[in-house]
């Protein structure tokens, strides 16, 4: 399983990185008159100047690229699966930190460049809407599509309250269960703030500005729904996989691994299908009507202004949207997202503080003091029996944590059944406890063990 686990690190680190790449690169070219997010005017995008920008940036983006790319190669020989994981997390902040400065260095450049060149148009910047095209009312997909994954993630509400009402419940996974069906409402607001927004111009010819609106909306609206659909899955398998199929987590993790790739696939193509057909009609169109709002976008990526009433914009390029950060709910959210962001590399170091952190077991009378990270106190009752294994059981982990050779919390482990664990696999023997109630423990064998066997 080592292996397999080196190779979903690999996976996630490279498909990440490849895209990236890709996706920064293509903003070296027009689409709407802008590039790497600054207006250009349509006589100079050809202009030496320029080229030595654009070129420049590529260059830089490519060497940020392989180096991360390098670096990344030795999670395949590490034998610790919190330190891959640890890796994979700080190499992918890295390169997205990296791309990103070298992003607005090359948008600060272009910038410069258009001031010095007086390129800038005078007066205050225009917003240019075209009726016809905000007109277009096509509804790519009926709305039951989008109400049917909702229905279906609040299915396992049922068995949650059911679970507490009997005082059973797994917080745990009421928590990740709970993180998706929030998720799937903010998806339907996002949605419906992208029908309401500006649809696109890339010229004074309405019929360019209604092709690329209705192929922005198909792509956007048919992300969100495969999106919703992949929560709503997840939502389902989380709670009746494990009582339909015995190896529930191997299924749930290939069912989920090829939605997620389906989406993925899905959302590169059609993030350069809207590109595309931005810079191929602002081509077309062969005028000169640019809207230069470039005082509005920080860096050429966040957008800021007062004077919006919209939450949501439509991101410049792409089929994307942003949060404006004159909005105070905008500016958090956006510090969130970051926070979130630098965090990363301390999920892998807590992962690490759990696959190196030492157990210790001690026994006093019938109460067995487990600690590792946390302390837990078990009390045994007067009648329980002990079993000593010479081999790791085999079964499958329903709630809790493994790491490499370390296992912790709740495992479906066969031939014994439901049992709490604490233990390494590559420490043999282990200690299996069953009380009068039935509850079972299994820890590693230990010398503090010895009373609870005589």
């Amino acid at each position: 399983m080592d292996w397999i686990f080196s190779f979903i690190m690999g996976a996630v680190l490279y498909v990440t990185i490849i895209p990236l790449y890709f996706f920064e690169a293509n903003l070296r070219k027009p689409k709407k008159n802008v590039m790497l997010g600054v207006t250009v005017p349509r006589e100079h995008q050809e202009s030496e100047a320029v080229r030595q920008i654009t070129d420049s940036y590529l260059k830089k983006l490519r060497t940020v690229v392989v180096i991360f790319g390098v670096l990344g190669l030795p999670i395949f020989v590490i034998p610790f699966m919190s330190i891959q994981l640890t890796i994979v997390f700080i190499l992918l902040l890295g390169v997205i930190l990296g791309t990103t400065l070298v992003y607005i260095r090359a948008n600060r450049e272009l910038m410069a460049l258009k001031r010095r060149s007086g390129w800038q148009r005078a007066g205050k910047p225009v917003m240019i809407a075209d009726l016809r095209a905000m007109e277009e009312t096509e509804r790519p997909l009926p709305r039951i599509w989008m109400a049917l994954p909702c229905v279906i993630a609040a299915i396992p509400l049922v068995p949650i309250a059911m679970q507490l009402i009997q005082g059973t419940q797994d917080w745990t996974e009421i928590m990740i269960y709970g993180v998706s069906v929030i998720t799937i409402p903010l998806l339907l607001v996002m949605t419906e703030a992208f029908r309401r927004q500006n649809a696109e111009v890339v010229g004074a010819i309405s019929d360019f500005n209604v092709i690329t609106s209705r192929i922005r909306r198909r792509a956007y609206m048919r992300l969100m729904v495969l999106t919703l659909w992949l929560l709503a899955i997840t939502c389902l398998s989380m709670w009746f996989l494990p009582i339909l199929v015995a190896q529930a987590q191997i299924l749930f993790g290939i069912v989920l691994g090829i939605l997620s790739v389906v989406i993925i696939i899905y959302a590169f193509h059609a993030e350069f299908a809207v590109r595309r057909a931005q810079e191929r009609f602002t081509k077309l169109a062969g005028d000169t009507l640019e809207t230069d709002t470039d005082e509005y976008w920080i860096w050429g990526m966040f957008y800021y202004n007062k004077n919006d009433k919209r939450m949501f914009i439509n991101d410049r390029v792409g089929m994307n949207m942003q949060m404006n950060l004159a909005k105070p709910i905008g500016m958090i959210s956006m510090g969130l997202a970051a926070i979130a962001l630098l965090a990363m590399p301390l999920i892998g170091v807590w992962t690490m503080a759990q696959e190196f952190s030492p157990i210790t077991y001690s026994v006093k009378g019938n109460t067995v003091t487990v600690a590792h990270l946390t302390t837990h106190r078990i009390d045994l009752g007067e009648n329980f029996e002990t079993e000593i294994l010479d081999t790791v059981p085999s079964g499958m982990r329903t709630n809790g944590t493994a790491i490499g050779t370390f296992r912790q919390g709740t495992f479906q482990l066969n031939s014994i059944g439901t049992t709490w664990v604490l233990y390494r696999t590559d420490n043999l023997p282990l200690i299996l406890i069953t009380t009068s109630e039935g509850a079972r423990y299994l820890f590693n064998y230990d010398p503090a063990f010895t009373s609870l066997t005589n």
